[in-house]
């Protein structure tokens, strides 16, 4: 007798749960909308797979050739593996991002200048004890020979004789919902 109670609790138990998991709405998050120099919001689709996990290119609001996970026009202004940019500026035949480590979360700078002292790429990480603004774009990234200097749609060098433009963007963008001091 008790046994038989039993089996039709259980089997009362499990059609519930197949009835309710049939009832509950699939949710699928949209895109949010932005336009150059305001925050490109992270957002999930798909039980949490990040953008960034198929290089997955925004909305109109970012121009074209620009994904999450840097410039698809330029060979080294991408971030590394499936890490996002925060920072992100192209004009002049220059492009450059500056990324967040899924690792460790710091931040480091890959680009492409045409007025690159040589020309060409340049790397290097983001002094994190100098000012950083991810909003107002602002950073200091160490490369050969001395820094870049990010400041909103101005980038610099600065060496050991003295500073020279780099590049001069009409707009950049910057996302700020996934890093933050």
């Amino acid at each position: 007798m008790v046994l038989g109670v039993l089996v039709v609790l259980i089997a009362a138990g499990a059609a519930g749960l197949w009835f309710i998991s049939r009832d509950a709405p699939e949710q699928v998050a949209e895109a949010p909308a932005g336009s150059s120099s305001e925050a490109v919001d992270d957002y999930l689709v798909d039980d949490g797979d990040s953008p960034a996990m198929d290089d997955a290119v925004p909305g109109e609001e970012l121009p074209p050739g620009l994904g999450y996970t840097g410039y698809t026009d330029y060979e080294h202004a991408g971030c590394d593996g499936l890490d996002t940019w925060v920072y992100a500026g192209e004009g002049g035949g220059s492009a450059v991002v500056v990324c967040v480590s899924d690792l460790d979360g710091s931040l480091y700078m890959r680009g492409d200048f045409a007025d690159w002292p040589g020309s060409g790429p340049a790397q290097g990480d983001v002094v994190m004890g100098g000012d950083v603004d991810v909003v107002n774009g602002i950073y200091t990234a160490r490369v050969d020979g001395g820094v870049v200097l990010f400041h909103g749609t101005d980038v610099w060098f600065e060496g050991d004789r003295g500073g020279d433009p780099l590049a001069q963007f009409e707009s950049f963008w910057y996302d700020d919902t996934i890093w933050g001091p």
